[in-house]
């Protein structure tokens, strides 16, 4: 997706811990019903007020302000159960996509949402002949 110029400097990602943005998230709990931790991070040195809504708080704009930090950098941790999310981030009351994200599905107002997924890995198999 080509960044606009009304989105300058602009970064952002969804990623669950030890994972990479981008990609699927897989957690080290094997149980698709336990939580996980997901961190949003977005980038806008020029941004007043920074939210992520999506399908995981029913795209309440306004239940997940993210936290400032030096230098223009914006962050959020919570927890999801493994599956597919659908996300935006709400910068200065203007939907905007993750302009890291690598995956996206058309919304029902001809736009993209962008998609996080929360994968739980499988348990190791033991190694034959380990003892």
């Amino acid at each position: 997706m080509k960044k606009t110029k009304s989105e300058p400097k602009a970064v952002g990602s969804a990623v669950a811990a030890g994972s990479t943005a981008g990609g699927p998230v897989r957690t080290e709990d094997s149980r698709a019903s336990e939580l996980h931790r997901v961190h949003f991070e977005y980038f806008n040195p020029t941004a007043r007020d920074v939210r992520v809504a999506g399908s995981f708080n029913d795209w309440n704009v306004r239940s997940m302000p993210m936290k400032a930090h030096e230098g223009g950098r914006w962050s959020i941790e919570f927890q999801l159960k493994p599956g597919h999310y659908e996300y935006r981030f709400v910068v200065d009351d203007h939907w905007i996509n993750d302009p890291t994200a690598e995956t996206f599905v058309t919304n029902p107002y001809n736009g993209l949402n962008c998609v996080v997924e929360v994968i739980a890995s499988t348990p190791h198999a033991p190694v034959a002949g380990a003892s």
